[in-house]
Parts: C-alpha cells; sequence; structure tokens
C-alpha cells in the first residue's frame, strides 16, 4: 500500500465526527482492520476529537493492518481525564513533542 494520507481541515464548529469518522472507517477497513477494531478507534477518535482545538487538522494514514491518526492542535492536558481510555482502546496513543498534537495507532 503505498502513502494514501488522507488529509481534513475543520472550521469552526463543525460536526468533526460525523465528517471524519466515514473516511477513518474506510481507511481502517481498507487497512485491514477487524470490525471490533474500528469500533474502538472510532470510539477513542470521538473521545480525542471533542478535546481538540480549531481549526483541526488531521491526517488518516492506512498501511496493511494498521490505522494512523494524527491530529492537531490536540492540548496534553486536555486529554488527562481521558488517557487511560484512549491506551485501552487503541494501545498505541501518543502526545507530540510540543505538546499540541496527538498520534492514535491501531493495528
Amino acid at each position: 500500500m503505498q502513502d494514501e494520507t488522507v488529509s481534513l481541515r475543520v472550521l469552526g464548529a463543525a460536526p468533526v465526527a460525523a465528517v471524519a469518522e466515514p473516511v477513518l472507517l474506510a481507511l481502517g477497513a481498507r487497512a485491514g482492520l477487524d470490525v471490533g477494531r474500528l469500533d474502538e478507534l472510532a470510539m477513542a477518535f470521538g473521545l480525542a476529537v471533542r478535546r481538540a482545538g480549531r481549526p483541526l487538522v488531521i491526517e488518516l494514514t492506512p498501511a496493511p493492518g494498521m490505522l494512523t491518526i494524527a491530529m492537531r492542535p490536540v492540548e496534553a492536558a486536555s486529554l488527562e481525564d481521558c488517557r487511560q481510555v484512549l491506551d485501552r482502546l487503541v494501545g498505541a496513543v501518543e502526545v507530540e513533542r510540543d505538546g499540541e498534537g496527538l498520534v492514535l495507532r491501531a493495528g
């Protein structure tokens, strides 16, 4: 699978999950994630998006058996109350070094 990163930029109060979640599910299915994993990834994505700033930039990158979602801005402090849940849902959660972005990896 070649680089098939999909980038979304969401301005203002647009319903981010309603726009991005179908793309996330399609790319995850194409990467070979099973339905249970896709469901967990969608839940984690929804939690993270509710804590994100605007304008929000989301990059979804599929690879065989994995989907990586990078989003910014998401401040590390805004994730404190849900970090353990995110870790359980997707397994790999990284806050970018500058503390302004989040990367979720599921596979």
